[in-house]
């Protein structure tokens, strides 16, 4: 006869069979596990409705440690900025053992996680013996962190290895891969949408030739209500001179060639401020709580670096403690007209001979 057993909290249903035939007196007890497609679809549902409240996959990790029976279940992971994380969960009489596996893990570089892995990026070991002959080391490693027996996937985001999905010693369903691929894709796909967010966030708030942030990223600055919130701001304006006409004579290319020179000067010289492409031609440097000595120290720098390029760029700057950001941002672009004219003064020479020579080469193509 066949007695019926309840439904486990791994959603498995236990099925006893005794005495599969009285004639043979074979009084044996077999425990059968049922699953069903419904069942970890199920249990995949719970994943995603855990993940959109934990958001760090701790609910992954819970659902493979239940379904496997397992030790511990491991996650690690590098997220969209590239930063790593390890997530894991573990039964309460194995946190000896999970500690050690944490330890042994976080020594072990995502990229090298291939050497136990398939083309396919599955892996499952029933038994680590299989490393005592060939591979030594890796076998007294998993030995020292109690990992026995253990199965997986590997996390690949635009077909590059991003982490591993692991359980260590299953003893349930051990020979079901179905779930951890399903988490494994999950992650990778979650990791991959949150790039291209990232990327699309990027191009929506940076410039596409310098990569320093647009104007309209400034223009959402609350000019009116920030101005007391800040101890004082120094502002640092920069412009190219006849960037219009290099651009039209020579290409865009040569344009912004000195277009990226500026910046990589401003980024060295105000390192960890907010850096704008203000206007085609124009950069603004935005220093909020800053000391006059400090900015002014920047400021001059900054000039230094203008004044050794090879084309002409002029500057001008503000600092003040009764921070207004409107009034600083004119201050500091009537200085930067003044060293404008003043570099056009000392090119006149040299600029119309430049002109001379594009209109010969523009008459002769």
């Amino acid at each position: 006869h066949i007695e019926f057993g309840n439904i486990d909290d791994r959603s498995i249903e236990r099925v006893s069979i005794i005495n599969i035939s009285e004639q043979s007196h074979i009084n044996q007890v077999y425990r059968l596990q049922k699953k069903s497609q419904k069942t970890i679809s199920e249990l995949f549902n719970y994943v995603i409705t855990g993940y959109k409240n934990d958001s760090e996959y701790k609910s992954c990790a819970k659902t493979l440690l239940n379904y496997y029976a397992a030790d511990c279940a491991i996650i690690t992971y590098k997220d969209e900025l590239g930063q790593n994380h390890f997530v894991q969960h573990h039964k309460a009489s194995a946190d000896t053992t999970a500690k050690l596996i944490e330890m042994s893990v976080m020594s072990i570089d995502v990229g090298n996680l291939t050497a136990v892995y398939n083309e396919d990026g599955s892996v499952f070991v029933d038994d680590i013996k299989i490393f005592k002959n060939d591979n030594l080391v890796m076998y007294k490693k998993f030995a020292d962190a109690r990992i026995w027996s253990f199965e997986g996937h590997l996390i690949k985001v635009d077909n590059a290895v991003s982490g591993a999905v692991l359980v260590i010693n299953p003893r349930e369903n051990a020979f079901d891969c179905k779930l951890i691929e399903m988490i494994t894709s999950f992650i990778g796909s979650q990791i991959s949408i949150k790039k291209m967010e990232n990327n699309y966030e990027y191009g929506e708030s940076h410039d596409k030739v310098t990569g320093l942030l647009r104007r309209e990223k400034f223009k959402k600055w609350d000019l009116d209500n920030n101005d007391m919130a800040l101890g004082s701001l120094g502002v640092y304006l920069t412009d190219i001179l006849n960037l219009k006409e290099v651009n039209h004579s020579f290409g865009y290319a040569t344009g912004n060639c000195r277009l990226n020179a500026v910046a990589d000067a401003m980024r060295e010289v105000f390192a960890g401020k907010f850096l704008y492409r203000f206007d085609d031609d124009e950069f603004l440097a935005f220093c909020p709580d800053i000391s006059q000595k400090e900015f002014e120290e920047m400021a001059t720098a900054m000039n230094d670096k203008l004044t050794n390029l090879d084309f002409a760029v002029a500057g001008g700057f503000s600092w003040s403690e009764n921070v207004n950001v409107k009034r600083q941002i004119v201050e500091a672009e009537e200085l930067l007209n003044i060293d404008k004219e003043r570099l056009r003064q000392e090119n006149i020479p040299l600029y119309k001979q430049a002109k001379k020579i594009l209109k010969d080469v523009e008459d002769n193509l």
